[in-house]
C-alpha cells in the first residue's frame, strides 16, 4: 500500500507508514462541459477508508460558469456550481470538501465549464484507516 512518489492522477498514494494518503491531478486544461464533466482525478480506496480533504483549485481565470463534483462508485455525492472570478457573483476558490471515503470505493473528481478555456487542479489528502485497526486515526 505504501509509496513515496506520485505516479499518476489515477492512483491514491500512501506515506511509507500507511497512515496518510494523497493524490494530485496537476494543472489540467478543462475540456469538459457542465453536462459532460471531465474527470480530473480518479482513484480507488481498496480495503482502507480515508478521512479526506478534497480541494479544487481554479488556476486560469475566465468569465464562465462551471460545476465541480465528486462521485463514489458513479454516484454523485457532492456537486457545487460556480462562476469564475470576473463575474459579479464570484465563487470562492479553492473549494474544499471534507469527506470520509469508504473502503472499495471508486472516486472521481470531476469538473466542467460552459466553455473550455479554464484550468483546474484537485488535491486529495487524508488520514488512512482500516477496519482491523479500529482507532488508528488518532495515532
Amino acid at each position: 500500500m505504501s509509496g513515496d512518489t506520485v505516479t499518476s492522477n489515477n492512483a491514491l498514494q500512501f506515506t511509507n507508514d500507511n497512515k496518510r494518503a494523497y493524490a494530485y491531478s496537476g494543472d489540467v486544461t478543462v475540456t469538459g462541459s457542465e453536462s459532460t464533466p471531465q474527470a480530473l482525478l480518479n482513484f480507488n480506496t481498496n480495503s482502507e477508508y480515508v478521512e479526506a480533504t478534497i480541494q479544487f483549485t481554479y488556476s486560469q481565470e475566465a468569465s464562465q460558469r462551471g460545476v465541480n463534483s465528486i462521485q463514489f462508485n458513479n454516484i454523485t455525492i457532492v456537486k457545487q456550481f460556480f462562476r469564475t472570478a470576473s463575474a459579479s457573483y464570484d465563487e470562492t476558490f479553492p473549494m474544499t470538501f471534507k469527506i470520509i471515503i469508504p473502503p472499495f470505493t471508486d472516486v472521481k473528481c470531476l469538473t466542467g465549464f460552459e466553455d473550455s478555456n479554464g484550468k483546474q487542479c484537485v488535491t486529495v489528502t487524508g488520514k488512512v484507516g482500516m477496519a482491523q485497526r479500529v482507532g488508528n486515526l488518532d495515532d
